[in-house]
C-alpha cells in the first residue's frame, strides 16, 4: 500500500510511521502521489528520453542485463565489476531505497528507445572529493555504440535537468 502521511508544524508523530512524511502542504500535487505510488510497487521513474535513447532508474530485474554490460570490455576497462550476484542484489535493492527515495537522483539505465537494449549507464553520484560531499555527473556507454554522440546526448539531457541535493557537477 502506498502511504504518504502529513506532520504538522510544531507536531511530534512518534508513533505514526509512513516512507513519506510531508510537512508542507503546497508540495503535495498529483505527481508527488504517483511518485508515492510507484515507489511502493517498485515501478521505475522515467527520467527522460533523448531522441535515440530512454533514461530510466534500475530495478532488480535489469540486473542480468547490467551483469553483460559491465562484462564488455570497453565498459570494465573504466568500472569496477559488480557484486557477486546476491551482493549485487542487495545492494540494488539498498541504492533504490537510499539514493532514488531519498535523494531522488543517482545513476540510471540507458536504454536504446526503439529496441529497448540496455546500452549504459548515467547520472548523478553522491562523492566526497578533497573532504567536500558533491555531486557528480558520468555515464558508460556499451563498447558497440561507442562514438556514436550518446554519451553526449545522455550527459547533455541529464545536465539540464533540475536535481535536488545537487551542488557541483564533474564529468568523468
Amino acid at each position: 500500500v502506498a502511504v504518504a502521511g502529513y506532520r504538522a508544524p510544531g507536531h511530534e508523530c512518534e508513533s505514526f510511521s509512513a516512507k513519506y512524511v510531508v510537512e508542507e502542504l503546497p508540495m503535495v500535487d498529483d505527481d508527488y502521489f504517483n511518485l508515492v505510488y510507484m515507489r511502493a510497487h517498485h515501478i521505475p521513474v522515467e527520467i527522460a528520453r533523448t531522441s535515440r535513447t530512454i533514461i530510466r532508474e534500475m530495478t532488480e530485474k535489469d540486473l542480468p542485463d547490467m551483469y553483460e554490460l559491465y562484462a564488455d570490455p570497453a565498459v570494465a576497462r573504466w568500472t569496477e565489476p559488480l557484486y557477486a550476484y546476491e551482493e549485487e542484489l542487495e545492494f540494488t535493492r539498498a541504492y533504490i531505497d537510499n539514493m532514488y527515495t531519498f535523494y531522488g537522483y543517482g545513476m540510471w539505465l540507458v536504454f536504446d528507445r526503439t529496441s529497448g537494449e540496455l546500452i549504459g549507464r548515467a547520472g548523478i553520484s553522491l562523492r566526497v572529493i578533497d573532504d567536500n560531499e558533491c555531486c557528480e555527473l558520468g555515464y558508460i556507454i556499451k563498447g558497440s555504440r561507442q562514438r556514436q554522440g550518446l554519451g553526449y546526448e545522455v550527459q547533455q539531457i541529464a545536465n539540464e535537468l533540475s536535481f535536488p541535493n545537487a551542488s557541483a557537477f564533474g564529468t568523468f
